[in-house]
């Protein structure tokens, strides 16, 4: 079975992710995370279906300039409790991955309940080259979200800001393969970035006496989070103070359809979603559909021995950003393929689709890049 070869702490601390070059082998009496078909997940069913608590480590994401940030995420032997505890049982297809020792099973499981590296290198691009603003008004959607560390960045910062009237909205939309994913860790994860945020911090206030002052979150310390009704509902108030919109889909990709749930996208954020070539003509078409066209040529940013940024980076209005290993060694995808994909010209045409940018690059250990797409 395919495991991806990344040497981040992952969610499970036991857990070391070791590279197997065999080719993924189909299984008989496969189980299914969800449906195939694209379907909207409202979020109040969602936060619904929370458990009462659950619990959060930080994950310490290296930036530029020899700077860090913290986001936290949720832990997945809680996700595992949470499941046996439901009375889910051993056999229950979520569980049955969380312990399995392959990565993924196309077409079944695709890997969202872990966190993998390239997903790091999103965030450390976004912080470099993007303005604060840059999300405010903008629709903005990750693709194979799973634990959704980029859109988590984003949502922190647009958290971390202060409301005002009238304020510019944003549209945060998460899709992945598997619902269980979404209800696991993508949404965890999304309510507990809020709660470690600024924005949490009037419910903070209500939760303690008059004389004592909200408690502290310090999100590089791993801890609980009751899910309560009024938290909850704090974090709904909150989504409407700050004007953000967030909504979940389940499904593959060629399913996704962006007319029905308000048009295109400002921003589309991928990672570690092209390793396999029998996937990537579906993720290229939903993410040439559903793009917004247009953009500036990009800014400049820095450079470091292990870290190579272009000197053209990101376009001022729309955005299409791929994280991924250059090789993914046993199922054949990675960026030549991706980069073909999208530059080859097509019979019918003539033209290309579009031109992918390398704009940031890691060439120690198995090469990692960022690229972004300019569609034709």
């Amino acid at each position: 079975m395919f495991k991806f070869d990344f040497q981040i702490e992952d969610i499970d601390d036991d857990e070391t992710n070791i590279l197997s070059a065999s080719t993924p082998q189909p299984q008989e009496d496969k189980p299914t995370l969800g449906e195939n078909s694209f379907e909207e997940h409202l979020l109040k069913d969602l936060l619904n279906r929370l458990p009462s608590r659950i619990s959060y480590s930080p994950l310490h994401v290296p930036l530029t300039g020899g700077r860090s940030l913290t986001l936290v995420r949720r832990d997945l032997f809680d996700a595992r409790f949470q499941l046996i505890s439901e009375g889910t049982g051993e056999e229950a297809p979520a569980l049955v991955y969380l312990d399995a020792p392959s990565d993924l099973v196309p077409g079944v499981y695709e890997g969202g309940l872990k966190t993998w590296e390239c997903s790091l290198d999103l965030v450390q691009y976004l912080d470099t080259a993007l303005p604060d603003e840059t999300y405010r008004g903008r629709r903005i959607l990750e693709l194979g979200c799973g634990t959704a560390v980029p859109s988590l960045y984003i949502l922190r910062e647009l958290f971390s800001s202060t409301p005002t009237a009238p304020q510019k909205g944003a549209h945060v939309h998460f899709q992945d393969f598997n619902l269980s994913v979404l209800e696991l860790v993508t949404l965890p994860n999304i309510l507990s970035t809020w709660y470690a945020s600024p924005a949490s911090l009037t419910f903070r206030c209500e939760q303690g006496s008059d004389d004592d002052l909200p408690t502290p979150i310090d999100p590089s310390t791993p801890s609980e989070l009751s899910i309560t009704p009024e938290l909850k509902s704090a974090f709904l108030t909150s989504l409407l103070d700050h004007n953000l919109s967030i909504r979940f889909f389940s499904g593959s990709w060629s399913d996704f359809d962006h007319h029905g749930i308000g048009g295109k996208y400002d921003i589309i954020l991928t990672s570690e979603t092209i390793y396999s070539t029998s996937s990537l003509p579906s993720l290229v078409d939903t993410m040439q559909s559903a793009s917004a066209t247009g953009g500036d040529k990009p800014l400049n940013a820095h450079t470091s021995p292990q870290l190579t940024m272009s000197q053209s980076i990101v376009p001022a209005k729309y955005l299409c950003l791929v994280a991924a290993k250059v090789l993914y060694f046993g199922v054949g995808g990675g960026a030549s393929e991706f980069t073909k994909l999208i530059e080859t010209p097509a019979n019918t045409t003539g033209r290309s689709r579009g031109k992918v940018e390398t704009v940031l690059e890691r060439k120690v250990g198995v090469g990692r890049k960022v690229m972004s797409v300019q569609w034709a």
